[in-house]
């Protein structure tokens, strides 16, 4: 986790926003010094770039598609202890996952395995556990290698296709768009 010093004042980047953590508690106020600021400044505008770069497409949220092909949808997590978790889907995007788990399979900034399947179509991705909500019940997974060192979406073939037949399923229920043929 990056993070900058200003005194007794600790700056720290993490995946629900900035956190100022001071080092000393008795209460001593800290200054950053004006030559300094540019340096905040350029650090704050990297976490803004990289919390922007998570969150750079759609997602779908699975309870919306109930008794439909959707439910087929699985995701099997292995921690970097080699332990198996197979987990409930909250929602996907092509840059990650929120899930259901009763216990988390890794902590946040951890790195775990996403073997994720729908129908014949399954892909493995490398995703880090950005955050944990509601006692840890909630895991959020954010897939690094789905978008390039510009921000730019590059989700593998797979899970393009994963997600363009779930955004296919959620179309036909949301807008009625089955069977509907062009000029009817």
């Amino acid at each position: 986790m990056e993070h900058l010093q200003f005194g007794k004042l600790r700056i720290c980047d993490s995946a629900l926003g900035i956190q100022l953590v001071p080092t000393e508690t008795d209460n001593a106020v800290t200054q950053i010094d004006t030559a300094d600021v540019p340096v905040l400044m350029a650090f704050l505008r990297r976490h803004l770039e990289h919390s922007a770069n998570r969150r750079s497409s759609g997602r779908i949220h699975l309870a919306e598609l109930a008794g439909s092909a959707a439910d087929g949808l699985s995701v099997t997590l292995i921690n970097n202890e080699g332990y198996v978790f197979a987990t409930p889907v909250v929602n996907v995007s092509l840059t990650g996952l929120l899930l259901s788990a009763p216990t988390p399979p890794a902590k946040p900034g951890e790195m775990v395995d996403a073997i994720i399947a729908l129908e014949d179509r399954e892909v493995t991705l490398r995703g880090q556990v950005v955050r944990t909500e509601e006692a840890g019940q909630l895991i959020a997974l954010h897939f690094p290698e789905c978008v390039d060192p510009n921000g730019v979406l590059c989700p593998p073939a797979a899970l393009r296709d994963i997600f363009t037949t779930l955004e296919a399923l959620w179309l036909e229920r949301e807008l009625g768009v089955k069977g509907r043929q062009p000029g009817v």
